[in-house]
């Protein structure tokens, strides 16, 4: 049986939510019909998810089945009837819209980081309302962190704004030392490594009850500053990163942003390829990074897959370059010494491979062979623009992990892995 993969949903306080349904999602079975509360009908029958997914009970609700739809009428599809919610049944297609999510009272339950729990199968998934913001905290070297269940996200502000942590029961899921940062692109507008003022110095810090805001110096090498917010919604486990790179100089200026995250080496790192085929020129210290696009062409809707575990690596410099497609970027693993089996996914708005700096690409992947420790680096790039003097590129990207339901679908190819990555990507 594949995974559940639930529909996320915001509550609406005019509704009365009980007596949900099961999940809509690949492989399970329809619930049983609900009865009617001042919102319309409820239904005969419990209606059939598409492709091969189960519609959850119509439930009852004073917001129910209101709007016109009628929840799970006649064995519909979940676009006629009712759809298995998140922790309960949303009821008809008008009653999603106007009278709010029926289910059971556990809608409101806190997101237990299970991936499929509280998203809809197929990328159908909403984009999360940034509700339930916890408070940024503070320690005594300057790192910041969210604590939300069984989540941590951490940020280094006195060393490059990094982000250093973001774990799942304490296993963190990125590389500690390296962490995730920010790079204006493209690489050659600049001398090698970026400027300290982005890369490694200290941002100056300004938080508030629902969010953290790091601002760097400016670089004035290249006339560029730096500002990064972070939230966190406590009840979905998505992170929302917004990059704001700013023209400090006296012209005008294309540049495009840039998000490299560490990973320890190992796993499956994998992204939709697109249909841009521009030629990179690698540099001679570069070597190409092997790729399976799986499922090959000429089927559609391939996906490029980076299988580390069947890589011999001798060298340094190992690199793949690709456009990407649908705006997401995903690595699994067994992570830590207890091997939890879990994904990181990192969407963003797709960027067309035309709109990309010359000799760079949409997804880049890194690694080397001789490296101690060796790692990946997961990156994506979004769109050049031309910066006028004080103006500034804004760039938002979304980190979601959750715990896989086996280890046994770890595997270049994979669709269960495929969907569930699809699932948990934030649309723009």
């Amino acid at each position: 049986m594949g995974a559940a993969l639930w529909n996320c949903t915001s509550r609406d306080p005019s509704s009365t939510e009980a007596n949900g349904g099961a999940a809509a999602g690949i492989g399970g079975v329809a619930g049983s019909s609900g009865s009617p509360s001042d919102g319309g009908v409820a239904g005969n029958q419990a209606g059939s998810a598409g492709t091969g997914g189960v519609a959850g009970t119509a439930g009852n609700g004073t917001g129910g089945a209101l709007g016109g739809g009628s929840a799970a009428n006649d064995a519909g599809a979940p676009s006629e009837g009712g759809m298995g919610g998140s922790m309960g049944g949303e009821a008809g297609a008008g009653g999603a819209a106007d009278g709010g999510a029926a289910g059971s009272g556990d809608a409101d339950a806190d997101f237990a980081g299970l991936c499929g729990q509280g998203w809809a199968s197929n990328g159908a998934a909403p984009r999360p309302t940034l509700r339930g913001n916890i408070t940024p905290q503070v320690d005594s070297a300057g790192n910041w962190s969210f604590s939300f269940g069984r989540y941590r996200f951490v940020v280094a502000a006195l060393h490059g704004a990094r982000i250093i942590e973001f774990s799942l029961d304490g296993v963190n899921l990125i590389d500690a030392t390296a962490g995730s940062t920010f790079w204006p692109s493209p690489q050659q507008a600049y001398p090698w490594p970026p400027p300290a003022q982005i890369d490694t110095a200290a941002y100056a810090a300004q938080s508030d009850a629902t969010s953290l805001t790091l601002t760097s110096d400016v670089a004035k090498a290249i006339g560029l500053s730096v500002r990064k917010r972070f939230q966190v919604n406590a009840q979905s486990g998505v992170v929302s990163i917004d990059y704001h790179l700013i023209n400090e100089s006296t012209l005008s200026a294309s540049w495009a942003p840039w998000e490299v995250t560490r990973v320890r080496a190992g796993g499956y790192t994998f992204a939709p390829k697109g249909p841009g085929n521009r030629i990179i020129t690698q540099d001679s210290f570069q070597y190409p990074l092997p790729m399976t696009l799986l499922p090959p062409a000429p089927a559609a809707a391939g996906i490029e897959w980076l299988n580390y575990p069947s890589l011999k690596l001798t060298r340094d410099n190992y690199i793949a370059e690709f456009d990407g497609a649908e705006g997401w970027l995903a690595h699994a693993n067994r992570f830590g010494k207890a091997l939890l089996p879990a994904l990181f996914v990192k969407s963003f708005s797709d960027a067309p491979d035309a709109g990309l700096p010359t000799n760079q690409a949409e997804i880049q992947l890194w690694t080397s062979g001789t490296a101690n420790p060796k790692l990946i680096e997961v990156e994506q790039q979004g769109a050049e623009q031309t910066l006028l003097p004080g103006e500034a590129l804004d760039w938002t990207v979304h980190w979601f992990a959750c715990e896989l339901p086996s280890s046994s679908i770890l595997s270049a190819g994979n669709a269960e892995l495929a969907l569930l990555a699809r699932a948990h990507a934030v649309p723009p």
